[in-house]
């Protein structure tokens, strides 16, 4: 029997869950053990933004990525990452929101502009385009 094999979009989508449960899981837990906040959101950034990168560029797009696309894909993790803080202070600080349910809402904002900026700037057009040559 053939078996289709699984496309990209499939792929990403799966590291795409598996990193927001990373960052959620590990910011939940620093919120447990007692830790601000923002030092727990950026905790977790640092964790889930290494695994995606590792993640994407072995299962998903399945070749080393370029400096150009690291650089792209760093840099915009971390502009998304600021945007992420800024929702954060303004829904627990301002309108006291639960922390742990502001981090759901900011996520459900920062994961699809991540899927957006990778499709349509880092990896667009043919995945061999964004590799090491």
């Amino acid at each position: 029997m053939n078996r289709m094999p699984v496309g990209e979009g499939f792929r990403y989508l799966v590291i795409g869950f598996a990193t927001t449960a990373i960052n959620i899981v590990s910011y939940k837990a620093l919120l447990i053990m007692g830790s601000a906040y923002g030092i727990a959101t950026t905790a977790a950034f640092v964790l889930s933004v290494l695994f995606a990168y590792w993640a994407n560029a072995r299962y998903v797009f399945l070749k080393s990525l370029s400096k150009a696309a690291l650089i792209k894909f760093f840099g915009t993790r971390l502009v998304t990452f600021f945007l992420e803080t800024a929702g954060l202070v303004g829904l627990i600080e301002l309108l006291s929101f639960d922390a742990f349910f502001a981090k759901l809402i900011v996520n459900v904002v920062v994961i699809t502009l991540n899927y957006l900026i990778s499709k349509f700037w880092i990896f667009k057009g043919d995945v061999n385009e964004s590799m090491d040559r």
